[in-house]
């Protein structure tokens, strides 16, 4: 008697077992075949599997073997039968053969080997269409015979896969269509040489908060306000209006203004023309390109440069500013109080500066972010970057309290979005800093 024990591929890969003329395919009179647990199991685990098709063909072999006796030899066709082997091989068996129980092939090579010590008389193989499998029966002295290709089922585009497939190409064809975007410094691939020049007995360094606290309070008490006088019966003090030619509304104008003023133009004044002295000390300028090497132009292109390495990034150098003029007493503008001339008007903020870029079909600028909480990042827009084309961006500054203890290298992380780019691009550059002494 031949004892086939059947792979779990042939119930997968090939028509059902009990179509098979498997005397004739082994050239025997008789033959049963054999099916382990390790089968049934990995059945059962295909049933639910991703691919439609083996689902389908899994659930069709269970309900086939669930159909039969499996206490006894089941007749499936003249002189063919099957039988169940539905123990797990002992560990002594996998130990003595060197196979592991962690391996689906290798349980099933122990059931058969298992088998073959208890029926010496009879010849034992095992059908799969596993080329690893046949090679293990093989040196385990097992016949492997292999089934012929008419039985194999043909090839079944699973829809899920046909979908899968298809979703796939379209998006290698998107890909292949979409702009390539890479930012870097002019002229290298990632990393700048840039030079700090470091004064010897340096000691300009930007202006503080407490600084600019004491500034503010100094102009504070510069500024005019109405007078008080005393009343001698009651003791209190109070505004003299009439005197001073103006309403208690004009005052509390008048005041409202002040505030405004000095933590506003007046502090910002004070802030730009501090970074306006120390600047060419303290600063590393940053020229940037971006380059499109893709197919089509870039659109929406948005680019966001973030560091922690140096105290703040700036668009462009900043410029000198005159004093902001200060609000206006109110008895100088008697009839006057609801005039829009009151507020002054901030001065241009060098943060944001906008330039024509050829190759692009919008102005391009940089801005570089004013809250105060995240004074390391900057950011970029532009509507459109012709495909096979390099631009020079906006140049940046980096500055730092102190140049002395600016870093050795300044790294900057980015992102670059896009409209037509699918993923976001991020990346990092790196600013080799050489101070050296005027």
């Amino acid at each position: 008697m031949l004892y086939c024990f059947l792979d779990t591929n042939i119930f997968q890969e090939f028509q059902p077992i009990k179509d098979i003329k498997w005397l004739e395919e082994l050239n025997v009179p008789k033959v049963c075949l054999v099916v382990t647990s390790v089968v049934v199991g990995e059945l059962d685990k295909h049933k639910s599997g991703n691919s439609n098709r083996l689902r389908k063909r899994a659930r069709n072999s269970i309900s086939f073997l669930k159909s039969l006796d499996r206490q006894a030899d089941n007749v499936i066709r003249p002189n063919v039968t099957l039988r169940f082997d539905l123990l797990e091989p002992k560990r002594d068996t996998l130990e003595e053969h060197n196979l592991s129980a962690d391996v689906n092939d290798d349980l099933l090579i122990a059931k058969a080997l298992e088998f073959r010590s208890l029926h010496t008389n009879d010849r034992v193989a095992i059908v799969t269409e596993d080329a690893v499998v046949n090679f293990k029966a093989e040196r385990h002295s097992l016949d492997a015979p292999e089934l012929s290709t008419d039985y194999r089922l043909p090839h079944e585009i699973d829809p899920l896969e046909k979908e899968n497939q298809e979703l796939r190409n379209e998006l290698l064809k998107l890909r292949n269509r979409q702009p390539k975007l890479r930012l870097g410094f002019l002229g290298t691939n990632g990393k700048i040489q840039g030079h700090l020049h470091r004064a010897v007995h340096f000691e300009e360094n930007l202006i503080s908060e407490d600084e600019l606290g004491q500034a503010i309070e100094k102009k504070r008490k510069e500024l005019k306000y109405p007078r008080r006088h005393r009343n001698s019966s009651t003791g209190i003090y109070a505004v003299d209006y009439d005197i001073l030619g103006a309403t208690q509304e004009q005052v509390d104008v008048y005041r409202d203004e002040v505030r405004e003023y000095l933590a506003g133009s007046y502090r910002s004044y004070l802030y730009q023309n501090s970074l306006f002295r120390v600047f060419r000390r303290s600063a590393i300028r940053v020229p940037l390109t971006l380059e499109n090497s893709g197919t089509i132009p870039a659109r929406g292109i948005e680019i966001v440069l973030n560091t922690n390495d140096a105290r703040e990034i700036l668009s462009g150098e900043p410029a000198h500013f005159d004093r902001p003029a200060s609000p206006v007493y109110p008895t100088a503008r008697l009839g006057s109080i609801h005039s829009s001339s009151f507020w002054f008007k901030s001065s241009p903020d060098y943060r944001s500066n906008r330039v024509s870029v050829p190759g692009t079909e919008s102005d391009m600028w940089f801005i570089a972010d004013t809250d105060t909480s995240s004074p390391g990042v900057a950011q970029c827009y532009f509507d459109q970057l012709t495909h096979n084309k390099r631009i020079g961006l906006d140049e940046l500054f980096l500055i730092v309290d102190q140049p002395a203890k600016f870093p050795a290298s300044v790294h900057l992380s980015f992102e670059i979005i896009a409209e037509n780019v699918i993923d976001k691009i991020t990346g990092q550059l790196t600013v080799i800093v050489n101070q050296s002494a005027p």
